[in-house]
């Protein structure tokens, strides 16, 4: 779904790997399991251009609260950046579909509807 290698939850995070960063991908809630799910990858330190993470942060957190223009702004320039890392394009994605249809109550947890 999120088109990348590796997804670890919140519990797995924290392992040090050398030459990675962790980069949080999504905050679910997934069926069948109570509560909220933080699900995260890990990216190669080369991989990642200057910045990438901090402009992610950004954008990840206008998203979640609510501002879909000003968070799609961000992710069509880390889109441009960095086009084979996938959940930029599902963000930007997101936020252009809710830009067009706002959801009212907005939740910034997305619900898989799938286990």
């Amino acid at each position: 779904y999120y088109g990348v290698d590796l997804i670890v939850s919140e519990t797995m995070k924290d392992i040090v790997v050398n030459g990675y960063q962790v980069q949080e991908v999504d905050l679910v809630r997934v069926k069948g399991r109570e509560g909220l799910v933080h699900l995260f990858t890990f990216r190669s330190s080369a991989s990642l251009i200057p910045n990438e993470l901090l402009l992610w942060r950004e954008a990840f957190d206008l998203y979640r609260k609510g501002l879909f223009k000003e968070s799609s702004a961000h992710l069509k320039e880390l889109h441009k950046l960095v086009p084979a890392f996938a959940p930029y394009r599902l963000f930007l994605d997101r936020c252009e579909r809710y830009c067009a249809d706002p959801p009212t109550p907005w939740d910034p947890v997305f619900s898989h509807s799938l286990k």
